[in-house]
């Protein structure tokens, strides 16, 4: 019978073969499977022997061992090759680029309101793929909305630093359209629960920009109703050179305090029970992510916020670890072109990766520091959170700096402490701006009295990136872009892992990661 824990090797392989396909060109792929294969097919005839020499204490033992789940293994592999490579091809409409044509489809997504233009993704009948419009920001259209153009249809860009025309691949678009002529056909086209869903969304938004003065509304919307693009760039920048960019994004820190939001509030107002909490929870999950606009963080978060809950209902003990596999790997089954294309995908995933399997070794090294405080039980609790801040930001920079690096040619030495400043007030920010977006379109008399809190943390936030982004040699630029800079960054933390997971503290950690 094979373990729980070797079951965990299916999605990982999955990955694994996904990953490669990424980063290895298909003739490189063809030659290492034809040697995998040919290395399986010659160890057959000695499956015995290779059964008896596998040691007793490994997950392999003779007990677990199964040729059918290696066979699963190798095949789970071969399928994410074969998923890559076949999201990668993109598709053709058989037109003449250069050359105006008129073309019809629906708005498909919500509309996405720039400073000086709008963009709308544009589904076309027996087309897959989506087509990227830019046009005026006036007339405003509406998702659902069925509209005629004419103009040139192109193919995205490829620019020498940036490669803009994998980046709208992995989000399902293959051509461009700048300013064309556009005419209105008919509306409501969509599907009635998204329609309801933005126009809701709208009410709210407007009730937000209206009482929340800029640029802080824009920080708002971004957190919690997934409108980052509208954040100013001068704003996004700061953040992202003082490494806080991170809590505009829905995440699965947003998830998990509103989760717990949530919880609190169905339990201790309502009092609901926790079994039908659980499907409320849920509901609320799918609901939410379909409202920010399903960006991959969100998505992420949510399967991993479900897979919480269905632990807690279950009462099967939650193992973050798995649940980030579980996650990576339905994502992945969606849209395997994530991992390659999308940066925002590879920082959440190796953030989480370093909380969950670094962050404890980091805790336990602040608390050898702040033990001679322990005597003060009046400072036990603050003492703690502040612990847990370090450790999650210090594990969560450490692992997601290689990529950082590659990707932004940027190292920021004041990151560690503008997240240290700033990221416990995260849950205050969540809970203000809900308040001005349900409480003011509900109670407008009250609007601007609600929008207060909101207004000065996102001030606070503001004002302690901009502070510390002042100040000398907060930040560096490294022009280091190539991939094995990653590849050995990520094996020689791998490695430290793995070494300190044979001390005694890294097998406590262990032990109760996998209970």
């Amino acid at each position: 019978m094979i373990k729980p824990i070797g079951y965990i090797s299916l999605p990982i392989s999955f990955i694994l073969g996904v990953s490669l396909a990424s980063f290895v060109s298909l003739t490189w792929l063809l030659l290492l499977l034809s040697i995998l294969f040919a290395f399986i097919l010659g160890s057959l005839p000695f499956y015995s022997l290779i059964k008896e020499l596998i040691p007793k204490n490994t997950f392999l033992k003779p007990s677990t061992f199964n040729i059918f789940f290696i066979l699963l293994i190798i095949i789970f592999f071969c399928f994410g090759l074969f998923w890559f490579y076949h999201h990668s091809k993109t598709e053709d409409l058989n037109i003449t680029e250069g050359i105006k044509i008129e073309i019809s489809g629906t708005v498909a997504r919500e509309p996405q309101i720039r400073k000086n233009h709008t963009q709308y993704h544009l589904k076309v009948q027996n087309f897959d793929k989506l087509i990227l419009v830019t046009a005026p920001r006036y007339p405003k259209y509406s998702y659902g909305d069925e509209l005629k153009l004419y103009g040139d249809l192109e193919r995205p860009p490829v620019f020498q630093s940036f490669d803009y025309r994998a980046f709208l691949q992995k989000e399902g678009i293959s051509f461009v359209m700048y300013y064309p002529e556009i005419i209105l056909l008919t509306k409501d086209n969509g599907s009635v629960f998204k329609t309801i869903l933005f126009n809701f969304k709208e009410k709210v938004r407007d009730t937000l920009y209206r009482f929340v003065p800029y640029p802080h509304n824009t920080i708002i919307g971004a957190m919690t109703l997934g409108d980052g693009y509208r954040v100013p760039v001068d704003i996004s920048d700061i953040f992202s050179r003082t490494g806080i960019r991170h809590i505009t994004a829905i995440s699965g820190m947003h998830i998990t305090i509103i989760i717990g939001l949530l919880m609190v509030f169905f339990s201790s107002f309502l009092m609901i029970p926790r079994n039908i909490s659980f499907y409320i929870l849920g509901l609320f999950l799918i609901t939410y992510v379909i409202f920010v606009g399903a960006p991959p963080s969100a998505i992420r978060a949510a399967i991993t916020g479900i897979v919480i809950l269905l632990a807690q209902q279950t009462g099967r003990t939650y193992f973050a670890g798995r649940a980030l596999i579980v996650a990576g790997a339905l994502m992945l089954l969606f849209n395997p072109l994530l991992l390659k294309f999308d940066v925002g995908f590879q920082l959440s995933f190796s953030a989480v990766f370093g909380i969950i399997f670094i962050g404890p070794f980091f805790r336990e090294i602040i608390n050898r520091f702040t033990i001679k405080f322990s005597r003060l039980k009046i400072l036990d609790r603050p003492i703690d959170g502040i612990t847990s801040i370090l450790a999650i930001t210090l594990s969560a920079h450490l692992t997601t700096l290689p990529l950082i690096i590659y990707n932004f040619q940027t190292l920021s030495i004041v990151a560690p402490l503008t997240n240290i400043l700033v990221v416990p007030l995260v849950p205050f920010i969540l809970l203000s701006g809900f308040l001005i977006l349900i409480g003011g379109t509900l109670l407008p008399f009250l609007g601007y009295l609600l929008a207060l809190p909101a207004y000065i943390l996102t001030s606070y936030t503001i004002y302690i990136s901009q502070a510390l982004d002042s100040l000398p040699n907060a930040h560096f630029t490294l022009e280091i872009n190539h991939w094995a800079f990653v590849l050995i960054s990520y094996l020689i933390l791998i490695t430290v892992v793995f070494i300190l997971s044979q001390t005694r503290l890294g097998r406590t950690v262990l032990n109760n990661a996998v209970r």
